[in-house]
Formats: structure tokens, sequence, C-alpha cells
């Protein structure tokens, strides 16, 4: 059995698990793209190398580069959110690249009242979401690449805490430098546990692929997402200015509420300097501004 048959029937199973789920998850932050790349692209990013910030996205995507780099982002949600997230890439020759990821969700904080006391305790609860991820990625055979993330999740609702651990799996095949596919699983986890009670992580299973000519980037996904079904992102990137200047658009169908984005990028040498917007709307927790600041060592 050659390796497209048996990457199709790989592909085929983990579908029909994911289809069979319950829709229900917590840890809503594991939904929200850490980066602006990818926000700007609609998140349509499985079949793309990155620098650091591929530690957030497909963990194959880390493996092409030979260069350490680091990346800081910071956004801003509706309701006061914040999120911040720091990634690190470390190259070598011999052994595949490793990857750091930090982000920090922060949902503000709630005054406590009880029965007795309806109009506060004079105490402020806090909630928030800490992941840490550890990412390999290696080239095998010029053309192949293939990754693996360790994600460890520690969450606070209130004064209830929880922590789980998840794993990513992922690969991009290039064809050329233009025309690539990919294939990346998201969030397998067991389940993170408040108090007694056991709930579902946000698991994703993508197919995508990027296709590019002259100063454009075309990048489709195709996503069964665990709670809200199946779905597609589409993003575009155009070079305004050499490889100075990129404007992104984004569209995805895959959320609870479709969401369409738009980014640009700026680089200078070692430097880039990347923003993205979503709309705003009061139904959907995803719609924010982000910044993405990387450096190339």
């Amino acid at each position: 059995m050659n390796l497209r048959k048996i990457t199709l029937l790989f592909s085929i199973l983990i579908l029909s698990i994911m289809i069979s789920y319950s829709s229900e998850v917590a840890v809503i932050s594991l939904k929200l793209p850490e980066t602006a790349l990818g926000t700007g692209l609609g998140e349509a990013v499985t079949a793309l190398h990155m620098y650091s910030e591929g530690v957030f996205w497909n963990p194959a995507s880390i493996s092409h580069e030979d260069k350490m780099s680091l990346s800081l982002s910071y956004s801003t949600l509706i309701f006061g959110f914040k999120m911040n997230n720091l990634s690190f890439l470390y190259p070598t020759r011999r052994f595949g690249n490793f990857g750091l990821g930090l982000n920090y969700f922060n949902q503000g904080s709630i005054k406590e009242t009880t029965i007795y006391e309806p109009d506060g305790t004079g105490e402020n609860l806090k909630s928030y979401d800490l992941l840490t991820t550890l990412t390999y990625g290696r080239l095998f055979f010029e053309k192949l690449s293939l990754g693996f993330a360790l994600k460890h999740i520690s969450s606070k609702l209130a004064d209830e805490t929880g922590s789980a651990i998840a794993f990513d799996f992922g690969s991009i095949f290039n064809f050329n430098e233009n025309f690539a596919i990919g294939i990346w699983l998201t969030n397998i986890s067991s389940g993170i546990t408040y108090i007694k009670e056991s709930d579902n992580l946000p698991q994703q299973f993508r197919v995508g692929g990027f296709y590019s000519f002259d100063t454009v980037l075309f990048t489709l996904d195709l996503v069964q997402d665990y709670e809200d079904g199946f779905g597609v992102g589409i993003g575009s990137q155009l070079k305004v200015y050499r490889d100075i200047f990129l404007l992104r658009l984004g569209y995805k169908t895959y959320d609870s509420v479709s969401a369409f984005s738009i980014g640009i990028q700026l680089n200078y040498n070692n430097f880039s300097l990347g923003y993205a917007y979503v709309p705003v709307s009061e139904e959907s927790l995803y719609d924010f501004n982000q910044i993405s600041l990387g450096y190339k060592f």
C-alpha cells in the first residue's frame, strides 16, 4: 500500500470519528487564531510553511526554516478579553526544527456575589487560559514535512481550575515551490476536567492547499470542526510592493458565525510587522484586532 492510500485511509478514519463526536467544547481560547498571518488568511494556512508563528498552526509548517525566529502577538477581543502569545523557533540541520509557544488568554474578572451578598462579597473572580506548546517538525526527501505538537492547557474559570494535555499532528507535501497540500489534526485530547465534570476540547481536522504565481497567493482549507461541523476557509495574499508590503484577505464558514478578515504585513530586513482585523459581532468571540511582531536571527 503506497503513501497516498495510507494517507487517504487515515484521513477518512479521523474524519468519521470527529463527525460522530458531540458538539460541546471547553477552553474557547483554543479556537482563536493566534497570529496575524493566519487570521488575515481566514485561518486557511494548513499547507503554508512559516517561521516561529507556525508553532501555533500546523506543526509541520516549521520544518523548512533554517533561521532562528521569534514572534510576539497581541490581540484585543470584545467584552474586554485580551490574548498575548510568544513563539520561538530553533532549527537544527541534523535533528529537525524545534518550537516553543506560550499563549495567555485573559478573560478579565467579575464581581463575586452570593445568595446572602447579592451586591458582591468584595472579591473579584478572574478567568484565564494558559497554553504551553512544544512543537517539532522535520523535512523528509526535500518535499514531505511532518510535525508534532504537545500542548499543556491550564484554565481558570472563576474559582474553578482545570488542566489538560493535547496533541497536534500535521504534514505538508510540496509538489513544487508554487503548490503544496497539507493535513492537520489539532487538539487531540481526552478533555479537560473542572471539579468532576469533563469537557471536550475544540478539535479540528483540516486538509488544505496553496497555489502561488507572480505576486499572488491563494489558500484553501477544508475543515471538519468538532463543534461547528464542516466548513471552508479561503485566503489570498497580494504582494503590493515586492516582499515589503503584503495585503491579505480571508473568509471562513466553519465557525458559528462566518467571518471575513483582512490583514497587512510590512517586512524590513529581518523584522516583520503584521496586523489583522475581523469585523466585530456581538454574537462571536472571534472578532478582534491583532498585531504580530516577528524577528529572524
